[in-house]
């Protein structure tokens, strides 16, 4: 493991260089284990391709306590590369409290100046191929500043998390739908969510998910990475606003994960009223109007 004081003139600016950013908050053990084992399958294939360059692996624990260091870096020792790899290290880094989701990453994306960097969910399990693809379509084009995966659920079934730019309205029908799912069946909450997309091809200037997103860092930084009023919920529409103006963001279906999501937010009213807040900080800063 590396000491989490250390800092980006560690990592000089590197064309193969990768960062990586797992937020964790009080997380299932058995979820992360899978993620960082599936990190690192994805990993060496990217070097058998010949990557050939380094990863800074942050794993920046909002939980109130901390997880216990020594548990964390068992894990990792068990399920990623180990704390003396050459090529690919890891970072634990622990705020003492919940700073919230973008500033967790926002800790990790501004302690590299690697090429790119990659946000990762703690319940999102990469295919082995997907590093690879996303880096083979970055290099190749380089107004491309953010790449999306296709996502699924884990019996392989299309997850769909691209979503039209909303408006209140939107925002409002699918706060109802966790209580009358009959309204997923409206013809505007499916077109909300693409549902008319074909999700076998690449899209471009859709919102999307913040589950897994391939970024190029300068990009990031340019825009400010997180915007960290967002505590949780809705950040992820704001980055690919962001950065939607200032190069493509694209669907990129060839590269595919897995994420084990569980939906917290319709077991929790407290998450629930997170996300309206979250909402309606997004409304007043982007309008009130789908563009």
């Amino acid at each position: 493991m590396l000491n989490p004081s250390q800092n980006s003139q560690k990592y000089p600016a590197n064309q193969m260089g990768v960062g990586v950013s797992i937020v964790l908050f009080n997380p299932d053990v058995v979820k992360l284990s899978q993620t960082l084992h599936c990190l690192k399958e994805a990993f060496l294939a990217f070097d058998e391709a010949g990557f050939g360059g380094e990863s800074v692996l942050f794993l920046i624990d909002n939980s109130v306590p901390s997880v216990d260091r020594l548990f964390v870096e068992k894990l990792v020792e068990n399920h990623y590369f180990g704390a003396n790899h050459s090529q690919h290290k890891v970072i634990i880094k622990s705020p003492g409290k919940n700073v919230g989701y973008g500033a967790g990453h926002n800790l990790a994306i501004r302690s590299h100046c690697f090429k790119y960097h990659l946000i990762l969910n703690p319940d999102v399990y990469l295919k082995p191929n997907a590093l690879l693809t996303f880096h083979e379509y970055t290099e190749t084009r380089n107004d491309v500043v953010l790449v999306s995966p296709k996502v699924l659920h884990k019996n392989g079934s299309v997850q769909y998390l691209l979503r039209r730019d909303p408006t209140p309205l939107d925002a409002f029908l699918r706060f109802l739908a966790i209580f009358f799912p009959s309204i997923a069946e409206l013809r505007r909450y499916k077109r909300y969510e693409c549902r008319d997309v074909n999700m076998s091809e690449s899209q471009e200037g859709y919102i999307l998910s913040g589950c897994c997103m391939w970024c190029r860092t300068d990009a990031l930084k340019k825009v400010g990475c997180f915007d960290e009023r967002f505590f949780l919920y809705w950040e992820d529409y704001d980055l690919s606003r962001k950065l939607r103006r200032i190069g493509r963001t694209v669907y990129l279906p060839y590269a595919q994960v897995i994420h084990d999501w569980d939906r917290p937010m319709a077991r929790s009213p407290k998450l629930m009223i997170t996300n309206i807040r979250s909402a309606i900080k997004f409304f007043y800063k982007w309008g009130w109007g789908a563009r």
